[in-house]
């Protein structure tokens, strides 16, 4: 609890500027720190509430090779996957992006409900064309 005044003695110091007096920033900073801990309670109450109406037979954790994709290219390409997945073999699916503590690696963990005859079966090399890189690709 300490560690939290610390902040908001902080954040008031910092606002201090932008208000007339210094008891209104203080009512600000404790009216906004009020809103951010309730959408929090109400975020967390909203997924417990999606995941009882779901039935996930799956749990999966994502990572992703240095070598072909940064971060930014891996949270893209991974939402875009399941968005397919999502839309045409009508999976559902929650999870959340997480940081490994010590390598402060990014990485996904998701619960799915994967519908039976929906999993991708063998996995296909493909060789084609790329129009925006203009050379040939193995995907």
């Amino acid at each position: 609890m300490k560690s939290m005044k610390v902040c908001q003695e902080k954040i008031v110091r910092k606002m201090k500027p932008y208000f007339k007096t210094e008891k209104q920033c203080r009512e600000f900073v404790e009216e906004n720190i009020k809103r951010k801990k309730r959408n929090e309670i109400v975020r967390k109450e909203r997924a417990k509430r999606k995941s009882y109406l779901q039935e996930f037979n799956y749990f999966c954790t994502f990572t992703y090779d240095d070598k072909k994709h940064t971060e930014n290219t891996f949270k893209k390409k991974l939402r875009t996957c399941f968005r397919h997945f999502t839309e045409r073999k009508k999976w559902k699916y929650m999870g959340v992006w997480e940081r490994a503590p010590k390598t402060n690696r990014l990485h996904f963990h998701g619960l799915f409900n994967i519908p039976d005859g929906t999993m991708p079966g063998e996995i296909i090399e493909v060789k084609d064309y790329d129009t925006k890189a203009y050379k040939m690709q193995t995907s």
